[in-house]
């Protein structure tokens, strides 16, 4: 699970990494449409609810598959409706990135924002760790607040010191 613990990422619903073409999307959540929903599901009659009884299978517990398969389509359909569309899957990918870069953990240092380096043509700022890796942050990251930043090669993190510029000035 990426999104958070505990919590399954848009991606881990349609079962796609995070650097996954829109096409592969889209195959996938073809593939779990016709796994989960009730009229494509491959293979699959419905019984009477005395025959599902009489195979030992009580009626709560058909009860209970259903509404599994239900929830379990209604996460496919919403993961589809944001990820299937560009815009909508960047400012998704924005926000899962910002809540990683806020949950809480292991902080190896404090870096002020002035001492890391700046890229004016991709503006994003980088900080070498002690592993020889990278810790970068984006001016998008610091829009929505973001200041613990982990190292892209080892579990590393730091903490970036800066203060928000108003919008009025």
């Amino acid at each position: 699970m990426t999104a958070s613990v505990g919590v399954a990422s848009l991606y881990d619903i349609l079962e796609v990494t995070e650097h996954a073409t829109r096409d592969d999307i889209r195959l996938s959540y073809q593939r779990l449409l016709l796994q989960y929903h009730p009229d494509k599901r491959a293979g699959e009659r419905r019984r009477p609810a005395a025959e599902t009884a009489a195979a030992g299978d009580p009626a709560g517990s058909s009860a209970a598959t259903e509404e599994h398969l239900r929830q379990r389509l209604d996460d496919v359909l919403r993961a589809w409706y944001t990820l299937g569309d560009t815009t909508r899957r960047a400012d998704y990918d924005k926000q899962l990135r910002a809540a990683r870069l806020c949950q809480p953990g292991p902080m190896d240092v404090e870096v002020d924002l002035d001492d890391m380096d700046y890229d004016e043509d991709t503006g994003v700022f980088t900080y070498a760790c002690r592993c020889s890796g990278a810790y970068t942050l984006t001016e998008d990251d610091l829009e929505v607040g973001a200041d613990l930043v982990g190292c892209a090669q080892c579990s590393l993190r730091i903490r970036v010191l800066y203060q928000a510029a108003d919008e009025t000035e």
